[in-house]
């Protein structure tokens, strides 16, 4: 069996890596907005026991903690927002990158071909650290970075199929997020 993909660093994908990278198995916007509801019941709290039990210089404790909430919150939205784009700027010339793949029982073959250059190589599964999927990708951290496997390019199989090999050949370093 042989199933062909190809996946491009794009922003959308690198959005993804990054929210995966962060996130983890957990749906990114359902935990971003369950982390600021924690960091805001906690802004609250602060807030009514600055007013209600400290006096003069305690104060400046609980204004520390408000300080505190604001900058993690502050940090979050920009690491949910931001942060993939600067992850994406610092792609340089491997931005936009498409890299096509080829899967077979015994491994797997990269080839990019970019504005001149082109490169490729065999891979064994033993190589591939961990796999990530979502929706819309397959990541594949390797220890030189990561592989892009857009889902929706994969031919020869299906995108199962495909997570079926990878499964088999990657015990235990699989995770599927839940997005």
């Amino acid at each position: 069996m042989e199933i062909t993909a190809s996946g491009r660093n794009d922003l959308g994908a690198v959005t993804a890596l990054t929210r995966a990278n962060m996130f983890g198995r957990a749906e990114p916007k359902r935990m971003l907005i369950f982390l600021l509801a924690v960091i805001g019941a906690a802004a609250l709290i602060e807030t009514a026991v600055i007013v209600v039990f400290k006096q003069g210089s305690d104060r400046f404790e609980g204004l520390l903690t408000l300080a505190c909430c604001a900058v993690t919150a502050g940090l979050l939205l920009w690491m949910f927002t931001a942060l993939p784009k600067k992850k994406y700027e610092q792609l340089g010339a491997k931005r936009d990158m498409l890299n096509r793949y080829r899967f077979t029982e015994e491994g797997f073959s990269v080839a990019v071909d970019q504005d001149g250059f082109s490169a490729g190589g065999a891979h064994s599964y033993a190589s591939v650290l961990k796999v990530a999927e979502t929706g819309e990708f397959f990541f594949m951290y390797l220890s030189g970075g990561v592989l892009i496997v857009n889902r929706a390019s994969v031919e020869g199989g299906t995108p199962e199929e495909l997570r079926e090999l990878l499964k088999s050949r990657i015990a235990g370093k699989y995770v599927v997020c839940k997005y």
